[in-house]
């Protein structure tokens, strides 16, 4: 009966083995219909030394029209979180932590908030700590995060130690940099592309490559067309919830105080906006995936919950 269901997923997506005897052409393809795109194929030297067989080991691919756009106009920021692959012979997509660190040096690297904060309350658990963790990685300026830790020494200064064990700066919105104009401290908008490519992440290799390009390729012409109706210098949303924010300053008052105070009628009577008003949401054109993948690591694997140490933004 195996024997049977394999044959049949075979012939409907194709033969993993032959995908990989593939592969070389394939790359040869990217290179020949986009110059510039980087392809390398790594095969194990083990195997080929002792057994005399090439033996796939890792692939790398880099679309110069992904490169091209993303220096010519995004921010200066690259996400990064491996996945694991579901189809037959398993695997890591994108495990590219440690030669960021080796070739970009420089680059400031943020630790994904969200991990940090799974291992460390793994001994310090609580509703209460967790919010006190959160509010920690939140602040906006190095007064309030050393307001927040001596909150959470109140009830425990070996928490403080636990969570300290994580240099603030990779995780800390007091401490990034202003260069790439972007605050999140946790990794959902690149794990939410995880989800986003779940099924192609079950077939062969080949077959998993080409989804992908073509989902990213359709969505990247998709926003391109979205920022052609541009009037303004920015998104049409962002300056949606600009105007949002001043009208809700102008009615609660500059100060504090005066916010507080705001009341309730004057809150309500500002424009929102609806979510079934019929109008499509128009998002800046970057590589943004909207859907936070919350249970994606539940599902992965159990090989996750032994990484003690936490993932990298980039």
């Amino acid at each position: 009966m195996k024997m049977v269901k394999r044959l049949v997923l075979e012939k409907l997506v194709g033969s993993y083995v032959d995908d990989f005897n593939k592969l070389e052409g394939y790359a040869q393809e990217l290179r020949d219909n986009n110059l510039g795109t980087d392809v390398i194929i790594n095969i194990s030297k083990e195997a080929l030394l002792e057994h005399g067989q090439r033996k796939f080991l890792r692939m790398y691919i880099g679309i110069q029209a992904l490169k091209s756009g993303w220096r010519a106009g995004l921010r200066p920021f690259i996400g990064l979180d491996d996945t694991f692959l579901r189809g037959k012979f398993k695997g890591i997509l994108l495990g590219l932590i440690g030669a960021v660190s080796a070739l970009l040096p420089k680059a400031q690297h943020r630790w994904c908030a969200k991990h940090i904060e799974a291992n460390w309350s793994k001994s310090w658990s609580g509703v209460q700590m967790k919010k006190m963790f959160w509010w920690s990685a939140w602040s906006t300026y190095g007064e309030k995060f050393e307001d927040q830790l001596k909150s959470m020494g109140s009830v425990s200064k070996k928490a403080i130690e636990g969570l300290l064990w994580y240099p603030p700066q990779h995780w800390c919105r007091p401490f990034f940099d202003t260069v790439c104009k972007n605050y999140s401290c946790d990794n959902n908008f690149t794990e939410s592309f995880n989800k986003w490519i779940l099924e192609a992440r079950a077939k062969p290799i080949i077959k998993m490559l080409e989804d992908i390009r073509i989902k990213v390729m359709k969505m990247l012409k998709k926003l391109e067309e979205e920022g052609k109706k541009w009037t303004e210098e920015y998104s049409p949303y962002s300056m949606d919830f600009h105007q949002s924010s001043e009208e809700f300053n102008e009615a609660a008052g500059p100060s504090k105080s005066k916010r507080k105070n705001v009341s309730k009628d004057k809150v309500d009577a500002l424009p929102k906006r609806s979510k079934n008003d019929g109008k499509e949401k128009v998002v800046a054109p970057l590589i943004a995936i909207v859907d936070q993948d919350e249970v994606e690591d539940g599902i992965e694997s159990e090989d996750e919950d032994t990484v003690l140490a936490p993932r990298v933004i980039s």
